[in-house]
């Protein structure tokens, strides 16, 4: 979920720098490549319009993961995020990501050989994206397991669920102290951001789950995947 207007960015404070760096090579990487064929092909004297089409949707997608990702702020970015967030907000969890990553590398190593543009380019594309991809899904998996577990342990406790989330809200080191207090699991900083944004109802978020939010969490029986 995107900051609520006058508020610090929650993602960029909790988004370790490591994996935004990632990410963001990720993006290049797929631009590069879809660039790479379509140079290719405008050069040839006869042109595959079927290979333009997935050479240019491979290329909208790398375009996305780049504006996603960017490290340069800028109020029109913020906007393209807005809409990401609204329409494609499984490319903004770890376990989307990653399968979007392998889906992309696939369709960029295959277009790269059919084509016989740069089949050895293709073949590192595709193992560095694929590499990637499994890493973000195993971290996505990791942390739901992690979050689902607390969930379950305070669903077995007594007494109101209210009286867990104040009205106010929960600000993430409190939800963290929780998790270890009711299960013994332990959240690190950069894990809370993304919980926080998972569990966020609005496409602006902050670092704190609001009670209505909490709630939600705690009752839908449908795990959030992160």
């Amino acid at each position: 979920m995107l900051p609520a207007q006058g508020s610090k960015d929650p993602i960029g404070k909790k988004f370790n720098a490591s994996w935004k760096v990632i990410f963001f090579g990720c993006g290049c990487t797929v631009v590069f490549g879809a660039l790479l064929g379509l140079w290719e092909l405008l050069m040839d004297i006869i042109v595959s319009p079927f290979d333009i089409i997935v050479l240019s949707y491979l290329l909208t997608f790398g375009m996305i993961m780049l504006v996603l990702d960017s490290p340069v702020p800028h109020p029109k970015l913020e906007i393209f995020k807005l809409v990401i967030y609204k329409y494609l907000l499984f490319l903004t969890r770890f376990i989307g990501r990653g399968v979007t990553y392998i889906f992309l590398g696939c369709m960029l190593c295959g277009s790269l050989w059919d084509n016989g543009t740069a089949p050895f380019i293709g073949f590192i594309i595709f193992g560095a994206l694929f590499v990637i991809g499994c890493a973000s899904i195993y971290f996505g998996y990791k942390t739901t397991k992690k979050l689902e577990s607390v969930r379950k342990a305070l669903l077995n406790r007594t007494g109101p669920t209210t009286s867990l989330c104040p009205p106010g809200g929960l600000k993430t080191d409190k939800f963290a102290d929780m998790a270890i207090r009711v299960q013994g699991i332990h959240f690190s900083e950069e894990e809370l951001g993304y919980i926080a944004n998972a569990l966020s109802l609005t496409v602006h978020s902050d670092d704190i789950i609001s009670q209505r939010e909490f709630e939600n969490w705690l009752k839908d029986p449908t795990t959030v995947l992160l």
